[in-house]
């Protein structure tokens, strides 16, 4: 998808990570919960 493009530009690697690490938390907490 083209709106995430400047996501994957060089430079962007740690805010991914860190969106990433988030999106693992809450699935772990969803994973929990079910």
């Amino acid at each position: 998808q083209k709106r995430f493009k400047h996501l994957f530009a060089p430079g962007n690697e740690e805010v991914l990570k860190g969106i990433q690490n988030k999106i693992d938390e809450e699935w772990k907490k969803l994973l929990a919960k079910s």
